[in-house]
């Protein structure tokens, strides 16, 4: 059989895998960093839009559910995720459960993020534990000391796009949207959001790095420290 006949049937095959999956996009998004221990997050999530900048205000970094659900990692504005806003969202919250394995005592947790466009703040049980800007960088937030393993958690993000306000670098996107994972590595929990279709997961890890809640860690596409 042809080199290119392999590659075909091999796409093929990948997609139809991908197809009766529940969760889109279920692949480890670092094939060639992939862990046992991982939770990808992809999948569906309540939502809410935050037009008027009252989210806060209104304490929906505790909320436990918003009334819409979306399927991440697609953004508000595709038919994917189940929402079609193609109107501008300057501000938007996202809410899901968040469940640690009982087995990642011990380990480090780290919630990562191959990229969120273009603010974002994450909050565990109402609680902040970190933050990040820009729309195209990855990076990870250290939860170890947020959450319990065998315990389930609330997890909130909030995000913050106003690509009109001239503060923040645009492209020809003009959305948000987010995409999320969790795994464990020796001790960490991941999940990612993106100004696309990027996956968001948890993850453990052994506890080596010494990262204080909330710490942010970047790295590139290339190489990642997880």
């Amino acid at each position: 059989m042809k080199k290119s006949h392999l590659i075909l049937f091999g796409l093929l095959l990948s997609f139809t895998v991908n197809a009766t999956n529940d969760i889109p996009r279920p692949e480890y998004p670092r094939p060639q960093f992939e862990r046992t221990e991982w939770i990808n997050l992809n999948g569906t999530w309540t939502y809410e839009f935050d037009l008027s900048n009252s989210g806060k205000n209104r304490k929906l970094f505790e909320a436990k559910s918003f009334n819409n659900t979306i399927t991440v990692p697609f953004c508000p504005e595709s038919k994917l995720s189940g929402v079609s806003y193609t109107d501008f969202i300057n501000q938007m919250w996202y809410q899901r459960s968040l469940s640690i394995p009982a087995e990642w005592q011990g380990k480090k947790i780290l919630l990562n993020f191959g990229a969120v466009d273009y603010f974002a703040e994450i909050f565990i049980d109402g609680e902040f534990v970190g933050n990040h800007c820009g729309g195209s960088s990855s990076f990870s937030i250290d939860l170890t000391q947020s959450v319990k393993p065998g315990q389930t958690h609330n997890l909130v993000v909030f995000v913050i796009d106003d690509i009109r306000s001239g503060a923040q670098a645009v492209g020809k996107q003009s959305s948000i949207f987010i995409c999320l994972l969790l795994h464990p590595r020796h001790r960490n929990l991941a999940d990612c959001m993106a100004g696309s279709s990027f996956t968001l997961w948890i993850k453990s890890c052994r506890n080596t790095t010494g990262y204080r809640r909330g710490t942010i860690v970047h790295h590139t596409r290339v190489l990642s420290i997880v």
